[in-house]
Parts: structure tokens; sequence; C-alpha cells
């Protein structure tokens, strides 16, 4: 009854189903109304070893879930939800026994109040969930250069009254890697400027001059960790009249470059599309897959992105810059953190700009992607 009840508030009201995703952390909100429903159900007294052996049982549910739904698991988080999911069936359990007792009047009142615990666990737990998947840094954040043509940042948002009067927030996506990384938009590149940073982001640019590309190519193979993100047909909203040269181009003007690495970006296929790139679960949309032409690249996420050692360096190329939209990535409840994340767009990205340290301030849980 109890985990029937667990693992059916986890798929509904969890998450697990809306966000695609099989982490153990998301039943421990609904774990009170479970703990309820489970007492009610149950007989006899609770003891320390039945305590016990009900933490084992959520823990192995939530195991076999994890590893049939998405190949591996998360085991320090699903250990923490068995305990805890354990501990309040208990005490839930107890109170009833204790309700058994009362005058019809008084089991009403001790259930009315179980309820409303169940209900106050839900939104306190929902808060420390949240704060589980936080990134917490021990470094300082890495130093991203932005070279970009898509309204990211505040200034290409809004008009100039919006801009000074403080009203154009930046972007979601640019709000959610400010988590990792202090982010640097730059409309001037040069070698000094790039030297500057710790990584790159070429997130769709403009038609860059010949010095330019130049540069970027010079700074990679000087050891420099450069991200591309090369749409072959832009589906973002566009922030200006079509036809406005002020709006970001259809398709990707970084060929020259890319030809050079020894790469290609094919013609976009329409719709939404889904890669796989270890334990991240992508969303893209009209992505075009990188056609490899260099021994120096090896492909990845189903085709639709490439690594390559570029000299002294290495780069990251995507097919799609619509992964930056919010649609694809955001919960569709609005939720902003780590924890209501639709995909792995975001996280994905930030290791890819910086491993080491993308890795190092990972939070106490990590998301795990239904395949």
């Amino acid at each position: 009854m109890f985990g029937s009840v667990l693992l059916v508030i986890a798929a509904v009201g969890g998450g697990w189903l809306a966000l695609g995703r099989a982490d153990p952390l998301f039943v421990v909100p609904g774990a009170g109304w479970a703990a309820v429903a489970g007492a009610l159900a149950c007989v006899g007294r609770p003891s320390a070893r039945l305590s016990g052996g009900l933490s084992l049982a959520v823990v192995v549910i939530l195991a076999l879930v994890q590893w049939a739904a998405a190949g591996w698991v998360d085991w320090l988080p699903t250990f923490v939800a068995g305990l805890v999911s354990a501990i309040l069936l208990m005490a839930a359990w107890a109170v009833a026994l204790f309700a058994r007792s009362r005058s019809p009047w008084g089991r009403i009142a001790i259930f009315v109040m179980l309820a409303a615990c169940a209900w106050g666990w839900q939104l306190a737990a929902t808060s420390m969930v949240a704060r589980a998947y936080t990134p917490v840094f021990g470094v300082k954040p890495a130093r991203v250069a932005v070279v970009t043509s898509l309204p990211l940042f505040a200034p290409s948002r809004g008009d100039l009254a919006a801009i000074l009067g403080g009203t154009v927030n930046d972007a979601p996506a640019i709000t959610a890697l400010q988590r990792y990384f202090d982010l640097v938009p730059m409309a001037d590149v040069d070698a000094m400027a790039l030297e500057q940073g710790d990584a790159l982001l070429l997130a769709h640019p403009a038609a860059l001059p010949p010095e330019t590309l130049v540069a970027i190519d010079a700074y990679v193979r000087g050891g420099g960790q450069a991200v591309v993100l090369a749409d072959a047909l832009l589906d973002a909203e566009l922030p200006y009249p079509l036809g406005d040269p002020r709006n970001p181009p259809v398709s990707t003007m970084l060929d020259p470059l890319l030809s050079h690495w020894g790469l290609a970006i094919a013609p976009a296929r329409a719709g939404v599309r889904l890669g796989s790139d270890g334990r991240h679960r992508l969303m893209m949309s009209s992505a075009g897959e990188v056609a490899i032409r260099s021994a120096q690249c090896r492909s990845a996420a189903d085709g639709l992105v490439a690594r390559c050692r570029i000299g002294q360096g290495q780069a990251v190329i995507v097919g799609d810059a619509d992964l930056l939209d919010p649609s694809l990535w955001r919960s569709p409840a609005g939720a902003t953190g780590p924890a209501g994340w639709r995909s792995a767009n975001i996280g994905w990205l930030a290791d890819q700009l910086q491993p080491c340290r993308a890795i190092q301030c990972t939070g106490f849980a990590q998301p795990v992607w239904m395949r």
C-alpha cells in the first residue's frame, strides 16, 4: 500500500511524468501523504525492525525504477528518500494507532492534524529538494565570454526606455547559466579579450569578420575551451520585425570556421529532437546534425554534437541554438532551478564549458533522466 501510493505520488505529483525524470528525491515532498495513507491501512504496531525493512524496501523500489528508466542509480539521494519515507510512515502509523483509542470526534481531529502535517511537510520538503539540486561553488566561478546575436542579455531584449527603466531582464538561459559562471557578453572579439576568459560560448553569432574567426581559432588551438551553437534553422522568436537586419541570422554564419575544423552543419530536420549524451538528455528544435570530416573530432548526442581536439584546446559544436529556449528545458510550471528542468540543456552546456568546475559545483542530487 505505502509503496504503491509513494510511486503514484512521485509519478503524477512529484514530476516523474511531467519532467521525464526518475529522481528519487521527488518522492520526498509527497511522502507525508503516502505515510498517512499507509498508516490508515496498517495494522499492528510499528517497530524499529519494521522501520528498517520499510526503508530498505523503498530504496530497492526506487533503485529498480531508476535502473529501468535511466540505466543508472543516484544512490545517496535514494537512501535519503528511503529513510525519510520510512520515518514519516512510522510516525504517521504511531499517531494512527493512538487515534484508534480516541472518541470518533477525537479520531477525526487527529486525522485532520495528520493531513495538515502532510501538507506542511510537502511545502517544506519541496523547498529542501530544490536546494539539493542547487550548485554549490567551492571555487570562484569561471569567466565565460559570450558572443551571440540572440537576444539573451538585457540590452538586446527591449527598447532603450525599458532598458533604462530596469524592466528588462536577461533571458532565462543566461540567468540559469549565471548559477555556474560569470558571463561576459562581447561585441568586439580579439585575441586579448579572449585570453581574459576561461571559456568561450559562441551562441549563434552574426557574421564575424575574418580576423575575428582567426582569433577564435588561435584561442582554441592555444588551449582554450569553446562551445559553438551553430543552428541550421533558428526557431527562436525574432526580437525585431521580419527583415530587420538586427535580427539573428536564420542559419549559422560560422561555416568558414567550422569548415576549417573539418565540420559542416547538415540541413535542419523540423521538429523537436531528443539527444542523449551520457547521463544527459538534450532537447533541441529544428537541429542539424554535425557532419565530421576530421579525425580530431568525434560525434555525440545522436549526431547532433561534435567534440573536437583543436591544437591544444577543445571545441564542442552543436547543430542547434534553440536549446537555450526555456520551453525546451524549463518546467511547464515555470520552476527555474535544476530541480524543475525538463531536459539537461543548461546543465550539459555548463559541463561542456568547464567540465571540472561544473562537476565541482554539482548539488547533492543529480537529475536522473528517463531514456
